[in-house]
């Protein structure tokens, strides 16, 4: 009888615990969040980016960028994309933007890994992502100078050498060769080079698959050597002060 009065108990109290639980959640399914819609503000929002000049679009945190051109793509809009085209590295010095590039980049990458693990633990992502991005790289090309844009790299690449010291760049192309190889190891195939050159190389999506590894793990390279460097040449305090020496 005690055993049978104290279950009784111990279900009463449960049953309990568990009603007043139900009663306490039923307005909280009022307060949960409704799915985004759009609106006024955001539509106002989305033109602000659309007038924006390519160096204001580049320093956009890397996640709103790819949001904004997701509702792009959607909508069958252009997307947008700073060229190498619309930067000058004297400009860049000037402004003080290069300066403070070196520690924007942290965050930068971290949205990227964030980004490409989440497709890379989600096939049905993967797929998606596979799908558009060879349509959407030659949607970008066909509003572009290929060769034009390769110029202006080539010109921000060696102007940037040449002002941080490494002005051998033109009479020792086999070092700086192995230099740049060394800093970005190919993700792809280089012997297709002559034959496919203006054609993302993974057409199937393993392929795609295996070069977002190689790049999630090339990424983690470059935070260890931005790690390196900044103890090497005391960060952002050393930015601070060569900006206030470079800035008229």
């Amino acid at each position: 009888t005690e055993y049978a009065a104290a279950e009784m108990a111990c279900l009463v109290a449960c049953g309990t615990v568990s009603v007043v639980a139900f009663l306490l959640y039923l307005p909280l399914r009022v307060m949960m969040p409704r799915p985004p819609t759009a609106s006024l503000e955001e539509e106002e929002e989305m033109e602000r980016y659309l007038r924006m000049s390519p160096k204001e679009w580049s320093k956009l945190p890397m996640d709103l960028r790819w949001s904004v051109n997701a509702k792009l793509h959607e909508e069958g809009r252009d997307m947008l994309v700073a060229r190498w085209s619309d930067f000058d590295y004297a400009e860049d010095l000037r402004t003080g933007d290069l300066v403070y590039l070196h520690d924007r980049s942290q965050a930068t990458f971290r949205s990227i890994r964030h980004r490409m693990t989440r497709v890379l633990c989600d096939r049905g992502l993967l797929a998606q992502h596979h799908g558009v991005v060879e349509a959407q790289r030659q949607k970008i090309l066909a509003h572009c100078d290929l060769e034009a844009e390769r110029a202006a790299f080539a010109r921000w690449t060696t102007s940037y050498f040449e002002d941080a010291g490494y002005y051998t760049w033109l009479q020792w192309p086999d070092v700086y060769k192995t230099m740049i190889m060394n800093a970005f190891p190919p993700l792809d195939d280089l012997s297709r080079y002559s034959t496919d050159r203006d054609r993302v190389r993974y057409e199937t999506m393993e392929a795609y698959e295996t070069r977002l590894f190689r790049l999630l793990a090339h990424l983690d390279r470059h935070e260890q050597m931005y790690k390196h460097n900044t103890s090497v040449f005391g960060g952002r305090e050393l930015s601070v002060m060569t900006s206030s020496q470079l800035l008229p």
